[in-house]
């Protein structure tokens, strides 16, 4: 039926011969979406060639935005057995012209999914034009998937464009020559959920010039570090014994609020740092059971079934079934289609 559906009557501009009986709900559009979508989710392999055909670059120049990306978002389900076939269509993709560009993002998902750097030369191009700054994100995201040296160069120089992705992306490349942006940027914003995304590369990048791990640890647990200004203030009254010193920072240092742990529980999905991967996870632990913190807990639990942790898997489902409307809308989206997930999904 769905395949049917995709029958056309061969005209250089072809009508759908089933669309007649759809026209209350919008004719051939109707049709043809419900089908592309059918197909797409019944992983029909038989019928894949007919998805694949609308895939060529004449078919997607004629497309809608919103059609094209259902057609991209119903390729990728067929998963890695059939990427041979669904790969040049997502080069298509991306050479195709278009304002809607969610068709594109998806695609580049997918390729980082599919582990193929077709997407590579486009992304550079997308970044060095700095221009497109809708599908830019996701290129720092896939060239940093893609573990691509020649973005380190890009991103860095265009980093205050996009201070979040671009970060993030420089991260996980490992990119030792953004250190001093990444660093300057932190010492202005520690002792804020601000700091979290740079505190996160940097410590994935390696950089030894402060406790990264210190800081992203007590954060998880809804723990605010110090600015660089406090530091200095903390170590000058401390070393001049200054009366109530110790107190006064140490009770300043164990206060928790939930928003800085929910905050950094998101940010951890993005910490690839071996040596400190086992605290991270055991921060995550300790918040996962704050079940008074309900969205903070929840992305804990998020956090760590992303991370790999298979046991956060079962504390997914039964927030599932929570009476409260936050933490079953995280655990639905800690379960989704993986092709439109985040970096943090390896």
């Amino acid at each position: 039926l769905f395949a049917d559906l995709l029958k056309t009557d061969g005209a250089a501009k072809p009508t759908y011969l089933y669309s007649a009986g759809c026209k209350d709900m919008g004719g051939a559009d109707y049709s043809e979406s419900i089908a592309i979508g059918g197909i797409g989710y019944a992983k029909d392999t038989a019928h894949i060639d007919a998805l694949v055909a609308l895939g060529s670059p004449a078919n997607l120049a004629s497309m809608g935005g919103e059609p094209r990306a259902q057609l991209i978002a119903s390729l990728g389900r067929f998963g890695d057995a059939q990427k041979a076939k669904v790969l040049p269509v997502l080069k298509n993709a991306l050479a195709t012209k278009g304002s809607m560009l969610e068709f594109k993002k998806i695609s580049l998902k997918l390729m980082a999914r599919f582990g193929s750097d077709d997407g590579v030369a486009y992304c550079l191009d997308v970044l060095k034009q700095g221009n497109d700054k809708d599908v830019s994100k996701t290129c720092a995201w896939y060239l940093a998937e893609r573990k691509n040296a020649d973005a380190a160069a890009i991103l860095t120089q265009r980093y205050e464009d996009n201070k979040l992705s671009y970060g993030r992306a420089l991260g996980l490349l490992g990119a030792k020559s953004a250190v001093e942006v990444l660093k300057a940027e932190y010492e202005k914003s520690a002792g804020s959920a601000v700091a979290l995304p740079v505190t996160v590369a940097l410590l994935n990048i390696g950089d030894k010039s402060h406790d990264y791990a210190a800081d992203l640890t007590a954060m998880i647990q809804g723990r605010r570090p110090l600015s660089i200004k406090d530091r200095a203030k903390k170590a000058e009254e401390l070393a001049a014994k200054k009366k109530g010193a110790d107190t006064k920072w140490q009770k300043r240092e164990e206060e928790t609020q939930e928003d800085v742990a929910r905050a950094a529980a998101l940010e951890a999905t993005y910490a690839v740092d071996a040596a400190s991967a086992k605290k991270i996870d055991e921060a995550l632990r300790l918040t996962a059971k704050k079940t008074e913190w309900v969205k903070a807990s929840a992305f804990a639990s998020s956090a760590l079934g992303q991370r790999g942790d298979k046991a956060a898997v079962s504390d997914l489902v039964k927030l599932l079934s929570s009476s409260k409307k936050e933490a079953r809308e995280i655990a639905i989206n800690a379960f989704g289609d993986p092709a439109w997930r985040s970096v943090a999904l390896r």
